[in-house]
């Protein structure tokens, strides 16, 4: 069974949004060439419709310009792609 997207007291899960940040940041330093994938293990409160990753790019949008997005369903064995992960090009390519 998934876990919680909800923190134990009921509310937002800000420990594992902050956990989100440094690596992504990390992937948009990198230089341009390279697809950039950010995969987020499927976690969806138990009387919601919304995952972790589906809240992440609700609030980070802005933040995933340059890298991709995919939620890991382990038990479905399914991949599902929330921001597709494209090539970036630099000034010359």
């Amino acid at each position: 069974m998934p876990k919680s997207v909800l923190a134990a007291g009921g509310g937002v899960p800000n420990g594992k949004l902050s956990g989100l940040s440094e690596p992504l940041g990390w992937l948009r330093l990198l230089p341009p060439g390279p697809r950039k994938v950010l995969c987020l293990r499927r976690a969806q409160h138990q009387h919601g419709c919304e995952t972790l990753a589906d809240y992440y790019v609700r609030l980070h949008r802005v933040h995933l310009a340059e890298v991709g997005l995919a939620e890991i369903d382990s038990i479905r064995e399914t991949i599902r792609w929330l921001i597709p992960a494209t090539r970036t090009t630099g000034a010359g390519g």
